[in-house]
């Protein structure tokens, strides 16, 4: 989540900055320390590098040293989420976020600066940002293909193609997505899906069991909604 996150500010915001203020999270700060002495955890850290961004922590309940962040934060999600809203997907949110956040910037000041509107210092901003090249991070694991080519991932299980079916391959997660790597090549690729106890198949896995099973293309799971 926390590399996702990054890229997609990155994206938006047109390049990388050298310097990043980051609350203690976890997924960040394996240590804290006196001070300002801090111990990133090394994924982290491998993000930074990535970016060329200075990682700096802040003080723990100093909530000032963030600026106007966690204040601003309380103000949107008050002027944007009430009344409560509800939307189809997670993709139909953030496109009405996005759009809300294009309007909010065009003609809210700067707060401090009211002179201009965020906008006009945001504009001004991205031309000392270096180039932003996404960073292609993920978790790695090693898991289990069961007899019915699903293994289980957060709760929610994903299908593989049929011959991997008793294999164990590696798993690459982001965000968004779910892949199975084999001979560091990819056999099977899936949205992430965060519903548990529920199964997510791909029915082209399953073409093997169909020359077999003709039947199954009637009644098997993996084609019940299939198009």
């Amino acid at each position: 989540m926390l590399i996702d996150a990054h890229n997609h500010a990155f994206a938006y915001f047109g390049g990388t900055p050298n310097r990043g203020i980051y609350d203690n999270m976890k997924t960040a700060v394996k240590h804290i320390g006196m001070g300002k002495e801090r111990i990133f955890n090394d994924k982290f850290l491998s993000m930074m590098n990535h970016f060329i961004i200075e990682p700096v922590a802040c003080t723990p309940a100093s909530g000032w040293e963030k600026g106007q962040v966690e204040r601003q934060v309380r103000t949107l999600r008050k002027q944007l989420f009430e009344p409560t809203l509800a939307f189809n997907s997670i993709d139909e949110l953030n496109s009405f976020l996005l759009d809300q956040c294009h309007q909010i910037i065009q003609t809210a000041t700067h707060p401090e600066d009211r002179s201009k509107v965020i906008n006009e210092l945001f504009c001004a901003e991205k031309t000392l940002l270096a180039p932003y090249f996404p960073y292609a991070g993920g978790q790695f694991a090693i898991v289990h293909i069961n007899s019915l080519s699903l293994f289980c991932f957060d709760g929610h299980k994903y299908s593989v193609p049929n011959d991997l079916a008793g294999k164990k391959v590696t798993l690459k997660t982001t965000a968004t997505e779910i892949k199975i790597i084999v001979d560091s090549e990819c056999v099977a690729q899936h949205q992430r899906s965060f519903v548990k106890n529920q199964t997510t198949y791909n029915p082209w896995h399953y073409l093997s069991t169909l020359k077999r099973k003709p039947g199954a293309l009637r009644n098997g799971e993996p084609f019940i909604h299939w198009d």
